[in-house]
């Protein structure tokens, strides 16, 4: 008999047990509100290096069952860059019955700018070379860094193959991960085979200048290489190196600006010849958001 009694009660604790398991776990299925998030202000202004800690600067959490939620915050993500350089932030919270809110804010980068390519070669092969120019075009940006991998090209040029030889138009973009992207619409030019005897370079190829910058072609020349020879052409001498630069730049208007370079050298009554290009970039607040044609604002031959 008290064996059956120990039974009996045994049963009574775990019927209350489950019964009361259920309460708690119904007590939080009916909890399908969910928190409330609200911001001192709807637009934030933060630099591009900002911490996650300043994006949730401002933004509050408030749950009818739980109170205060606002540790549990989060950013969910970060997209859609406009020409303003805002971009909209999409907040979530959460309560203990899993309940989630989100909403969005408007985020402004003071100092964001567009994605930007820059050249390891001035675009410019001999006939017969192999090549692939998507090698020679690199991409950097402000938030993700190094996006060159994601560089796409695109011949613009009807009836050709950039092998060829003539002057190719060739359209570059690029996209980070806000959603923006930049454009470029280059050159590449493939000389016949032996036309050029010497390597020319410059110090960089590619070019960003803003409004009214100071630009000198002449100091971008840096070596001219001659049967295994390099002549250093960064510092004023007498080497017998004559430098033609042709196109000028107006950094007052926007655009991109070609700059050729052919430099001229005699040596053991032997003349050389090396050609290059620099491209300069001169944008304004929107110019990195739009496609900039080769050419455009191209100035007359100086030398």
């Amino acid at each position: 008999m008290k064996k059956q009694n120990l039974i009996l009660a045994g049963i009574s604790v775990l019927a209350l047990a489950v019964l009361g398991g259920y309460r708690i776990v119904d007590g939080l299925r009916t909890d399908t509100v969910p928190p409330a998030l609200s911001f001192e202000t709807d637009t934030l202004t933060l630099s591009v290096r900002a911490s996650e800690d300043a994006y949730l600067s401002g933004v509050t959490a408030h749950d009818e069952h739980d109170g205060d939620v606002t540790a549990g915050i989060i950013v969910e993500s970060i997209y859609g860059m406009n020409d303003a350089g805002e971009t909209t932030v999409t907040y979530a919270a959460f309560d203990k019955a899993g309940n989630v809110t989100k909403a969005t804010r408007t985020v402004l980068y003071e100092d964001y700018t567009a994605p930007r390519f820059s050249l390891s070669v001035p675009l410019v092969y001999e006939y017969g070379t192999i090549f692939d120019v998507l090698d020679d075009v690199r991409a950097t940006d402000v938030i993700d860094g190094d996006l060159s991998s994601s560089v796409k090209a695109t011949m613009t040029t009807s009836g050709s193959t950039v092998t060829e030889e003539g002057v190719h138009e060739v359209l570059f973009r690029v996209t980070n991960s806000l959603g923006d992207t930049a454009s470029l619409s280059l050159p590449v030019e493939v000389y016949p085979v032996d036309t050029y005897s010497a390597d020319l370079s410059l110090d960089t190829y590619l070019l960003y200048l803003p409004i009214g910058a100071d630009f000198d072609a002449d100091e971008h020349p840096t070596t001219l290489r001659v049967r295994g020879t390099t002549i250093d052409l960064t510092e004023p001498s007498s080497n017998g190196v004559r430098i033609r630069t042709q196109g000028e730049v107006d950094t007052e208007v926007p655009g991109i600006y070609t700059v050729t370079y052919t430099a001229s050298y005699s040596a053991d009554g032997v003349s050389y010849t090396g050609y290059t290009k620099l491209f300069a970039v001169v944008e304004d607040d929107i110019a990195a958001d739009n496609v900039i044609a080769p050419g455009t604002n191209s100035g007359t031959a100086a030398e």
